[in-house]
């Protein structure tokens, strides 16, 4: 019963030991789903709010790209390649797909992310922005 009891209390203090270092840091797997997930459903605002604020402050989108991402349908997000940057850093090679609302017509994109991790907000931040999906890109 000891031995049990003893057990008991050596899982519970690694899964703090675990647990209490990363305090409010949000992990990167489930940043990156989340943003793949607003992506996917066509979540814009969504997905403009994993753009480093300081970002968004100095560049904010504009009415027309608003406008374009309106236009279209989010039809994919296939992370091709994952790998780690710089410290605090983590790069992705997506396949995005989208279809045009008004001409039905798939496109096909590769781009490239630059996600940072900020020790001050503690949480992961995509420092290269949304896909650009302007004409001709």
């Amino acid at each position: 019963m000891i031995q049990r009891l003893g057990l008991i209390l050596l899982c519970l203090l690694l899964a703090a030991c675990a647990t209490s270092d990363k305090g409010d840091r949000l992990k990167l797997d489930t940043v990156l789903f989340q943003y793949a997930g607003a992506i996917r459903y066509s979540e814009i605002a969504s997905a403009y709010e994993f753009v480093h604020p300081k970002q968004r402050a100095e560049k904010p989108m504009s009415s027309l790209e608003w406008e374009r991402y309106a236009q279209v349908q989010f039809t994919g997000y296939l992370v091709k390649i994952k790998e780690p940057g710089d410290v605090g850093e983590v790069r992705q090679l997506v396949e995005v797909r989208l279809i045009n609302r008004h001409t039905q017509a798939e496109r096909v994109m590769q781009v490239r992310e630059v996600w940072k991790w900020d020790p001050e907000t503690k949480r992961w931040w995509l420092e290269s922005g949304l896909p650009d999906i302007s004409p001709g890109r």
